[in-house]
């Protein structure tokens, strides 16, 4: 029957995201061991039942990597010898644990939240993550602020860049959010989440969107964008011009503002199939606007 070994580091400071064990061989009879048991434990109890990791003899070191969940959390470990004839040693080796290191994430720069997309190509940028075992960056672009349907646009950026170009978007909000990659698997959490608007015309604000512009279920978002103070109104017509709701109105400062639609009318009734005018009338200083855009619904 083998002797344990002995652990003599666990060390989290040396990689974002990893634990390095290191440990020497037994003091007696070492040529006996093929291979090392290591366990983990997030308790200071380690049951040797199922081992993290199984190493060769030769293997002095071994690299634990993490996942987002368990950073920042402490994990307790031990190794077992094990010999040709699979016998394991009788009592494992000393414990010594290690708080796994969360990685940087990224920090958005440019462009700020809320922006008016006008003209491509469109640069974003975010601030560099400084790590020796940084690789790289994802950017991910999505028309959902959860990013749960399919990302439309998912791009790999090499870790001495900080932009990422975008040559053309479809209309609509978009949102955009970036992480860091680094050696051997480990991505850091993704950074806060940013929008876009784009008009598909390009034309100059103020102007309003719909997402989506054909409700079918759930709601539907409304997004406007104002270049400057103003009083609004956002009313809701059907095709026979009588008022179904009053969605939104009051002074406004300049900026994004969203807000959702329920597909009910004034009295909180569900409205009925079919086509509605959502109109927008804008009071500022120097001019008026009315912008009327459709919106189905079809249920």
């Amino acid at each position: 029957m083998p002797y344990p070994p002995t652990l003599i580091a666990a060390n989290a400071n040396r990689h974002v995201g990893i634990i390095v064990l290191e440990w020497e061989p037994p003091t007696i009879n070492p040529e006996n061991v093929a291979k090392y048991n290591i366990y983990r434990s997030s308790t200071e109890f380690v049951v040797r039942n199922q081992p993290v990791a199984t190493v060769n003899a030769a293997q002095l070191i071994y690299y634990d990597v993490f996942q987002l969940k368990d950073f920042g959390c402490t994990f307790y470990y031990i190794i077992e010898s094990v010999d040709t004839a699979g016998d394991k040693s009788e009592e494992a080796s000393n414990m010594l644990w290690a708080t796994v290191v969360a990685p940087l994430v990224p920090e958005l720069n440019r462009p700020a939240d809320g922006s008016l997309v006008t003209e491509f190509p469109l640069i974003l940028s975010w601030q560099t993550v400084i790590d020796d075992d940084l690789i790289g960056y994802l950017v991910q672009l999505s028309k959902t602020s959860d990013f749960s349907q399919q990302t439309q646009i998912q791009s790999r950026v090499d870790a001495l860049n900080n932009t990422y170009k975008i040559s053309y978007l479809n209309e609509g909000t978009w949102y955009w959010r970036v992480k860091a990659l680094f050696d051997r698997n480990v991505e850091s959490a993704w950074s806060n989440t940013s929008i876009l608007l784009v008009e598909g015309s390009y034309q100059l604000t103020p102007f309003l969107l719909i997402t989506p512009r054909v409700l079918t279920q759930g709601e539907v978002k409304l997004s406007y964008y104002l270049d400057t103070e103003a009083k609004i109104i956002v009313r809701l017509f059907n095709l026979r011009g009588q008022l179904v709701k009053i969605v939104d109105s009051g002074n406004k400062a300049p900026g994004l503002c969203e807000f959702i639609w329920d597909g009910r009318d004034t009295n909180g009734a569900v409205l009925r199939n079919g086509l509605y005018l959502v109109q927008m009338k804008i009071e500022a200083s120097e001019k008026n606007t009315t912008i009327i855009k459709k919106v189905l619904v079809n249920r």
